[in-house]
């Protein structure tokens, strides 16, 4: 996935198998039956069966990025440096230029690579998100790996399938900065992204290897050196 160049290929997330492009007669292309991406306060809080398994998935997978050796290019220490701290090279790229103090140009006067308060700002950003969203989608995918190996989910084709799916139709969550939130906000951020434990709803038949309480430690919260 890295050429000779030590350039990183995101390869995003694969195409869902409902997707259809189509293309009216003089038009611009267009896909229909494409994965919602989910304001992030209406994922955590939903009822919907699918979207608590989503929401389980992110949880689970988010941590079990988070715990990969700093070492790791695909690590979150590392894809987070990419844009801010730690402020290192990445992927054998020369390291971002930064100069607070006296920015010379193309220093980067806030850290890291991106763009911040330039006019390249989306489109630097877009495929970095693509990145990240990669990165937690492929966590995902381990989870359920996991379930399958250590704990044979797969006996339950049913049940293996629906988590498949809600591991495929997941994208990315965003924060909808003006939407009326339905619980009295003390912070700025979103609730789920300040508040203590998260509440997680793992396979029923693996639920003995999670708290009891059906919490689990909030990996939104904050981030801590795994070595």
């Amino acid at each position: 996935m890295t050429d000779n160049s030590g350039t990183y290929g995101i390869k995003g997330l694969p195409r869902h198998k409902d997707a259809v492009t189509r293309q009216p007669d003089g038009g611009i292309p267009y896909v229909e039956n494409l994965p919602v991406r989910y304001e992030i306060s209406v994922l955590a809080s939903s009822t919907d069966p699918l979207l608590r398994k989503q929401w389980t998935l992110f949880v689970l997978a988010l941590e079990k990025f988070k715990m990969k050796p700093v070492s790791e290019k695909l690590s979150y220490f590392q894809v987070a440096g990419i844009h801010g701290y730690p402020e290192g090279a990445w992927d054998n790229a020369p390291p971002p230029k930064q100069d607070p103090k006296n920015p010379k140009k193309g220093d980067q006067p806030y850290g890291g690579y991106c763009n911040h308060n330039g006019l390249n700002f989306p489109t630097w950003h877009r495929p970095y998100m693509a990145l990240f969203e990669q990165c937690v989608w492929d966590n995902m995918d381990d989870v359920i790996h996991h379930w399958v190996e250590e704990h044979k989910l797969d006996q339950d084709k049913a049940e293996l399938s629906l988590w498949n799916e809600a591991k495929d139709t997941w994208r990315m969550q965003y924060w909808d900065w003006a939407r009326q939130q339905s619980y009295n906000e003390d912070f700025a951020y979103p609730q789920v992204l300040v508040q203590g434990p998260v509440r997680i709803f793992p396979p029923e038949v693996l639920k003995k290897y999670y708290p009891p309480s059906g919490l689990y430690a909030n990996p939104f919260w904050s981030f801590k050196n795994p070595e």
